[in-house]
């Protein structure tokens, strides 16, 4: 389970009744309105938070994330988000082939706010299940895949870029991967558009610190979670040697060429500097960038009400993960559990057999902590398997 609260559909996609149980304790107050049965059809509740529930269902076919809110006041926040995430879209579609090919690959969009009944709710297209922060982890030894998935994050992110919108919140939960290791963009609470003053865009340095950890780069290349203040001479100094050892490592592990290292260098800059224009247009641009781009695919359709005509994608045909043996039940000694509000996957390694008491858990990295049964889950999340 993950809290619904955040509206992140990043671990949706390929659950199925089949597959999963529901948390202990139940999908606490989680009700699906009798209204929507007759639009979405297997619906199965998969997290549920202090304010909303979320759930997967199918429509068409397609699988899409619905969440439904606990209580009153959420319908008009929603249906902004959602207008803005549809303009966003419409705005691809007027841009030109090229951009609604991007919007169609990357950039999954709402479908509908409404109410049902009493409560609120909001349908989404479904996105990938793994956050690019735990991909990155699988991937360390194949560079191909590293390539591709840094060409994908450029490419989402110009999709954004190319039609005057930037996202300014795409940490490692908020690009995420499929199976086959397709990338998407979630979460578009933070977006800004030119139609509302789009300000100074903050997305390339996500792209930079992407780029490190799928790369394998060293600590002086990543880039800083913390710093006291990205605008004093200092500071810069040390992003500007940082962006340089990033240059270094792409150059070496993944032999980028000098027209790629050139436009990345003016992006990173223009990142440095916190400037309007952080030049990603360049970048997606470069022979690298196109070379390691898969295929684009149209895995997320919207025709904006017959506003936008067919890109001439191929749709992608969403492909259920091949089942697996899932834990079930109250976790106990041995099983492998997620911690919700870190994602850190941990194995119980004492269970006093009291749900009232905490349990005894060790983290991957040898840290072990008391735990109460709340804050983890039985681990059929696959990365924790």
């Amino acid at each position: 389970m993950y809290h619904a609260d955040e509206l992140n559909f990043t671990k949706i996609e390929e659950h199925s009744k089949a597959r999963q149980n529901p948390h202990v304790g139940g999908a606490d107050g989680c009700v699906f309105s009798s209204q929507l049965k007759g639009k979405y059809k297997d619906e199965w509740v998969v997290g549920t938070g202090a304010t909303a529930c979320v759930w997967i269902a199918k429509k068409g076919g397609n699988p899409v994330a619905i969440k439904i809110a606990k209580g009153n006041g959420h319908q008009a926040e929603w249906q902004k988000e959602c207008r803005e995430m549809q303009q966003l879209r419409l705005d691809a579609c007027t841009g030109g082939k090229e951009s609604q090919q991007l919007a169609e690959a990357f950039l999954p969009t709402c479908l509908e706010v409404g109410q049902a009944g009493s409560d609120a709710y909001y349908v989404m297209q479904a996105a990938g299940t793994t956050g690019i922060a735990d991909g990155a982890k699988k991937l360390k030894n194949n560079i191909p895949v590293q390539k591709a998935v840094f060409a994908q994050t450029v490419g989402a992110v110009y999709a954004l870029h190319g039609i005057g919108w930037t996202h300014n919140d795409l940490h490692g939960h908020n690009i995420v991967m499929d199976n086959s290791n397709d990338i998407a963009l979630i979460d578009f609470g933070e977006i800004k558009g030119h139609h509302r003053g789009l300000g100074y865009k903050h997305d390339v340095n996500s792209i930079w610190r992407w780029a490190a950890v799928l790369g394998n780069c060293p600590a002086k290349a990543q880039y800083p979670r913390l710093m006291k203040s990205f605008f004093s001479k200092k500071s810069k100094a040390e992003l500007t040697e940082r962006s340089q050892a990033l240059l270094k490592c792409m150059k070496n592990k993944w032999k980028a060429d000098a027209e790629f290292l050139k436009a990345f260098e003016v992006a990173l800059t223009e990142s440095i500097k916190i400037t309007e224009d952080q030049h990603v247009e360049g970048l997606f641009r470069t022979k690298f960038i196109q070379k390691h781009l898969p295929a684009l695919q149209n895995v997320y359709p919207w025709d904006g009400d017959g506003k936008c005509k067919a890109s001439g994608l191929q749709v992608k045909k969403h492909v259920a993960a091949a089942p697996k043996k899932m834990g079930t039940g109250r976790p106990t000694k041995g099983d492998k559990v997620k911690e919700l509000a870190t994602g850190k996957c941990a194995e119980i390694i004492k269970d006093d057999k009291d749900p009232m008491s905490p349990y005894k858990i060790q983290y991957e990295d040898g840290t072990i902590k008391r735990q109460f049964l709340r804050v983890v889950q039985v681990a059929w999340a696959s990365e924790c398997a």
